[in-house]
């Protein structure tokens, strides 16, 4: 499912090793848990744009609302649009150009009933329309973080995508999005200044099992350097903060050139 790629170049530069680190509007798509690490600021807004090749554009736009005593809560929007699909008559020939369009609608919220303890879960509303077909459909995740040890910022996250889920088509046919389980782990070291994350995310056949790895360092206050691994695909990226404001870049690199990425986040924290 197109929802799959993620969102956030943050999180996509650290080659989409978030469901135990994302800590910042983007979390409700990942982790809906980690919502209420957020940090100190009330609110956040963050926007990405994803530009990949055969024509294929993603956009985003997310807010968050961290509370004192209610939990924080999120809203993202997602697009994803496909230009240039062509339509064909009975002899092959192109009678016409066409694009397709999905949209995806998060609410999310988190909760920490624990100071070592955090839960989320995220209710979707899904739209897509391809030529003549379109389809509307619902979906629910859910997730949790495990602090261990008080003295190490060690997370554990356990996250299920589609915990229920359902998407109707016009014609009347429907469709189940696939289950998916995963689990992540993140550690913060160095006085906050370097972040290592994994993910392991299991998705019926032909998904499989995906593994996810990237790293992120603050040699400085205000710029970051990411580098990832995206079950197969490198990523590396950036990120410069001016306070209140940052901005993140990703690239995901593929040696057959196919699926390359290109993506940039604006966020800012008030």
């Amino acid at each position: 499912m197109w929802l799959e790629e993620g969102v956030g170049a943050r999180w996509l530069a650290m080659g989409g090793a978030a469901r135990a680190a994302a800590c910042d509007v983007h979390a409700g798509y990942w982790n809906p848990a980690a919502l209420s690490a957020i940090g100190a600021e009330t609110w956040q807004v963050g926007s990405m744009l994803a530009l990949q090749s055969l024509g294929r554009t993603t956009m985003s736009l997310s807010g968050a609302c961290q509370t004192d005593r209610a939990g924080t809560f999120a809203l993202t929007w997602i697009r994803r649009s496909v230009s240039g699909l062509e339509r064909v008559d009975d002899q092959g020939a192109v009678t016409e150009l066409e694009s397709s369009a999905a949209d995806a609608l998060l609410a999310s919220g988190g909760w920490a009933p624990h100071y070592q303890v955090r839960v989320g879960v995220t209710a979707k509303l899904l739209r897509e329309s391809v030529f003549d077909a379109a389809a509307t459909g619902f979906g629910a995740d859910l997730g949790a973080l495990f602090q261990p040890f008080l003295s190490e910022e060690l997370w554990v996250a356990v996250t299920v995508e589609n915990a229920a889920a359902s998407v109707a088509w016009r014609d009347g046919a429907t469709d189940t999005p696939a289950r998916a389980t995963g689990g992540g782990v993140a550690w913060r070291g160095w006085h906050d200044r370097l972040l290592l994350a994994a993910d392991v995310v299991s998705r019926p056949d032909p998904g499989g099992v995906a593994l996810h790895a990237g790293a992120e360092c603050w040699a400085v206050p205000y710029a970051a350097i990411r580098a990832g691994w995206n079950d197969g695909h490198l990523t590396a990226g950036a990120a410069y903060v001016w306070k209140p404001y940052e901005l993140d870049y990703a690239f995901n690199l593929d040696p057959d050139e196919i699926e390359t990425r290109h993506q940039v986040s604006f966020l800012l924290h008030f």
